[in-house]
């Protein structure tokens, strides 16, 4: 194996009252699932209250 690059990469943790997820984009949302990171596929609710709790928040 030969390492051909090293990226950083940030996302944002976000915790809700049942779950934790990881944000990288609009429509770059994981879930965590015990040691696993599993994507989410329809993510338009969680996108939803995500851009509500920022704005509210202004973060």
């Amino acid at each position: 194996m030969k390492i051909e690059k090293v990226t950083n990469v940030s996302f944002l943790r976000v915790d809700t009252d049942d779950n934790v997820y990881e944000r990288y984009g609009y429509d770059g949302w994981y879930i965590r699932i015990g040691e696993s990171t599993e994507p989410v596929y329809d993510c338009e609710e969680l996108e939803e209250e995500f851009q509500r709790f920022i704005t509210l928040n202004n973060i």
